[in-house]
């Protein structure tokens, strides 16, 4: 009877480690947790399902499962209130970059005036998409809208104009502290 025994997790790349084991140059039944872990959390970003991954590393699909899960647990995120504003940072530290890039792209005297148009439309759509998601987190104000409406009441009832005085003065409140044009 053999026993077997965990490797240590090593300074191997994830890539080398699965190479070996498609090679057969490493018993992946060997792998310690972490190293199993790098090559399931590889795998997994290389689109193989549980079953795949569970054949490749010789494990049980339970095992991998709990590998997942463990991952999972490792990259979660504990409540930050400051990481609203660091995405958004990062957004629009992304988005420069990417209008930049496109931009020196079009610089290049092969670059097609049909190409150049499309690259500067594609610019203005990602920042558009930036500035929305930015009003959608509440980080840039947006432009008031003004609301035109129609009173209608039923035949054989009256309009109650001290209702609309109330409704109108719960939206002036509503106007006064969120900022905006006025209610007429």
């Amino acid at each position: 009877m053999t026993t077997r025994t965990s490797r240590k997790p090593c300074d191997t790349s994830v890539i080398d480690l699965i190479q070996q084991i498609k090679t057969g140059d490493l018993d992946a039944s060997l792998l310690g947790h972490t190293d199993r872990r790098r090559c399931v959390r590889w795998l997994t970003v290389e689109g193989l399902a549980v079953e795949e991954i569970a054949q490749v590393l010789a494990v049980s699909e339970r095992t991998i499962r709990r590998d997942r899960a463990k991952l999972r647990d490792e990259v979660a995120l504990d409540p930050d209130p400051r990481l609203a504003l660091r995405l958004a940072g990062w957004m629009f530290d992304e988005c420069e970059i990417a209008v930049q890039r496109l931009r020196r792209v079009t610089r290049d005297p092969h670059c097609s005036p049909g190409d150049k148009i499309d690259a500067e439309q594609r610019c203005l759509s990602m920042i558009d998409r930036l500035i929305g998601r930015l009003q959608s987190m509440g980080l840039l104000a947006s432009a008031t809208a003004k609301l035109h409406a129609e009173i209608s009441v039923p035949d054989g009832e009256e309009l109650d104009l001290d209702g609309l005085a109330s409704e109108l003065s719960r939206l002036r409140a509503i106007e006064s502290t969120e900022g905006g044009e006025g209610v007429d």
